[in-house]
């Protein structure tokens, strides 16, 4: 090719490799006699000329359910290997767990296997954060790191994007919203809420936050019972001999501890004269009815600890304690 195009076999590598040296000219002249005589670089040769393998590892947790999880990993690469294609690298997945991430990781850099590394925050624990920073090998985390470290990284802002999200559908004219989220300790999901109850705190609304392992834990039943228009409250008379002998206060609302529906006994009270007359049995009763009747997965209780004679009675009708203790914090509003 060097003599058909009238140079020497340094000036045509040089050419082929765009080096700043060769003119436009000369380049241009090179690659349409390589493009008319059909040749095409080895690239296994360039690779061991350069020292360098051509490669950039993309390194995550490609778990099950992912695609479903984390649909924006998939557009993070899909623009990576088209960036790095146009710079002559090709992109290759390793799928990693945290456990092991560190040690292969380490094999990789020691052996240079790729050129660079792309890893996903998911991965990143204190031990790779430490060899990362140690070792003189280009890297980038995609996503904020869980830990503080020194490593590099860029992300979105998740809080701005969770503002942006919650306007746009108050600027439609929605008033109620739920964010459906998985895990209460996911770092990014928590980053979006804030945002999105910035946004609701301004129009003095609330939202509904629904946690669990993940969000695709979420059955079309479970988004049925979530988005129902009936009302969440309601209330009761209990009545006997035409007199009005209590009352009962109820909640309705998701629960993903419950796998569905819970309702709240919130209060119940019957008047003195009416006690021991089996009422409380005969509401119980009437409440079961209405859990079979509308699929709700758990009727809740509680009871003061020195109420020893209610708790006996809740528990003979087959209530169990959950064995944990519930606080709460008032908010002004």
């Amino acid at each position: 090719m060097a003599r058909e195009a009238g140079v020497s076999i340094a000036t045509v590598s040089k050419a082929l490799n765009d080096s700043s040296t060769i003119s436009e000219h000369t380049k241009e002249r090179i690659r349409e006699t390589a493009e008319r005589l059909g040749y095409r670089p080895n690239a296994r040769a360039q690779s061991f000329a350069r020292q360098a393998s051509g490669t950039v590892f993309f390194l995550a947790d490609f778990y099950r359910n992912i695609a479903f999880e984390n649909p924006h990993m998939f557009e993070i690469i899909s623009g990576t290997a088209a960036y790095l294609e146009k710079k002559g690298y090709s992109l290759l997945f390793k799928p990693l767990s945290r456990q092991e991430a560190p040690k292969v990781i380490r094999d990789i850099i020691q052996e240079r296997q790729a050129d660079a590394l792309i890893l996903h925050a998911h991965i990143l624990t204190a031990e790779l954060a430490a060899i990362l920073t140690r070792v003189d090998f280009p890297y980038l985390v995609i996503g904020k790191p869980n830990q503080r470290s020194s490593v590099c990284w860029m992300d979105v802002n998740h809080e701005q994007a969770g503002q942006i999200a919650a306007n746009y559908l108050l600027d439609k004219g929605y008033r109620h919203m739920a964010f459906i989220m998985g895990r209460e300790d996911d770092a990014i999901a928590r980053s979006r809420l804030t945002g999105i109850r910035q946004a609701m705190d301004e129009e003095e609304l609330a939202v509904e936050v629904v946690c669990g392992s993940s969000p695709c834990d979420l059955d079309d039943a479970a988004l049925d019972e979530l988005f129902r228009p009936d009302s969440l409250q309601r209330a009761c008379l209990l009545e006997q001999d035409g007199e009005t002998a209590g009352y009962g206060l109820l909640s309705l609302k998701y629960s993903h501890e419950a796998g569905g529906l819970e309702l709240w006994v919130e209060e119940l009270y019957v008047r003195p004269a009416f006690r021991g007359r089996g009422l409380g049995h005969e509401f119980f009763a009437w409440l079961r009815g209405l859990a079979a009747a509308e699929h709700i997965r758990r009727i809740r209780l509680e009871t003061e600890p020195e109420n020893e004679r209610a708790a006996a009675l809740y528990a003979r009708m087959g209530f169990l304690p959950l064995g944990y203790c519930q606080m709460f914090r008032e908010e002004a509003t």
